[in-house]
């Protein structure tokens, strides 16, 4: 078992039943050398609400390293997600993260409304990254 995966999972657990501002708050607070299980932690989960909080969590810790999760998570499936790793992906506003998010304008959908809407939220995140 690594370092950090029992106190992980304790937050996890905290969130899971309801308290997610102390759980946010103490993960968020934890060493960055805790990123890589946190990424494991998202990979693994199966929960909709426990993945985009701990993409969350991650983004908050404002370490480039986390940019690769950031831009597998444009093409999740879910909207609440790729809207997290664009909030992430702006919010670390580099060069890195600017070519992260301008590399998700080939992603294809089945609906046009879903591409649509995709890109509208894509092209404000650019612009956005850009600015800072």
């Amino acid at each position: 078992m690594s370092e950090y995966a029992d106190v992980i999972a304790h937050y996890l657990s905290e969130f899971d039943e309801g308290g997610e501002e102390n759980a946010f708050h103490c993960l968020i607070e934890m060493s960055h050398d805790a990123l890589p299980e946190l990424e494991q932690a998202y990979h693994t989960s199966v929960k909709s609400e426990r993945r985009l909080f701990l993409l969350n969590v991650i983004w908050e810790h404002r370490q480039q390293s986390t940019i690769p999760v950031l831009q597998a998570a444009l093409y999740d499936q879910e909207p609440e997600i790729w809207q997290m790793a664009m909030d992430g992906l702006v919010a670390l506003a580099s060069q890195s993260s600017l070519r992260a998010l301008e590399s998700a304008r080939t992603r294809q959908f089945t609906s046009s409304r879903d591409r649509q809407c995709f890109q509208q939220w894509l092209e404000e995140a650019i612009e956005q990254c850009r600015l800072e």
